[in-house]
């Protein structure tokens, strides 16, 4: 339940020409198009502060969710597999320096 939420949430914050979908287990992707590594943060703020104030409900009971996100900007990396590799390096960055924060390449 609390995935589809986010899914939900990361849906509604990208734009028609993003691409987003869930990546594995508890990680999404968002491929962002004709974005710069600032806009990127900004997007990525935007989710992580949309699920901070969103209101998770499990089994009856509100819980609290917070999200960890890597950012990487693909002309710093010579492939797609080295950006994604890219991006979860620093997702487990963010999740070391103390969770619910966005962490950039």
């Amino acid at each position: 339940e609390v995935l589809f939420a986010f899914a939900k949430i990361i849906k509604e914050e990208a734009r028609t020409s993003d691409i987003v979908g869930r990546y594995g287990g508890e990680e999404f992707l968002a491929i962002l198009g004709d974005t710069e590594l600032p806009g990127a943060k900004v997007f990525c703020e935007k989710v992580r502060n949309h699920v901070e104030q969103a209101h998770f409900m499990y089994q009856g009971q509100r819980i609290s969710v917070s999200v960890s996100i890597g950012v990487a900007q693909r002309s710093d990396y010579p492939s797609m597999k080295a950006l994604v590799n890219g991006a979860d390096e620093r997702l487990y960055d963010a999740k070391r320096k103390g969770r619910n924060r966005v962490e950039p390449a």
